[in-house]
């Protein structure tokens, strides 16, 4: 069950994050629609450990891919690519992303010891 909610949270959790950089507010009605049912349902902890990876992990990604193409474009003679500074989106990504993968790696490690 553990697997499934987290299998969910990391699915919604990427859909969202996609969403958010195209469509902002179905992105955060997305989030919200899955956070609620699963702040109230036994397996929180899994949902929510999976919605903070997928989130952050996409969001990250797309971060690196804007700034690998910027980079790329950069190449090219009499061509400039200045991007916005994304630090504090990076270092927020970064924190969800951890949070996520330490609640992740608690539910595997509590899974083990019941069984």
């Amino acid at each position: 069950m553990r697997r499934t909610n987290w299998l969910a949270g990391l699915a919604v959790g990427g859909c969202a994050g996609l969403l958010l950089g195209v469509w902002p507010t179905l992105g955060f009605v997305l989030l919200v629609a899955f956070a609620i049912p699963a702040a109230i349902s036994r397996q929180r902890r899994a949902a929510a450990s999976g919605l903070l990876v997928g989130l952050a992990g996409i969001w990250l990604l797309l971060v690196a891919i804007a700034d690998a193409r910027c980079s790329a474009f950069d190449a090219f003679p009499n061509q400039e690519c200045v991007a916005p500074d994304l630090t504090g989106w990076v270092v927020v990504a970064v924190a969800l992303f951890v949070v996520g993968v330490v609640g992740s790696v608690d539910l595997v490690r509590r899974g083990r010891r019941h069984t």
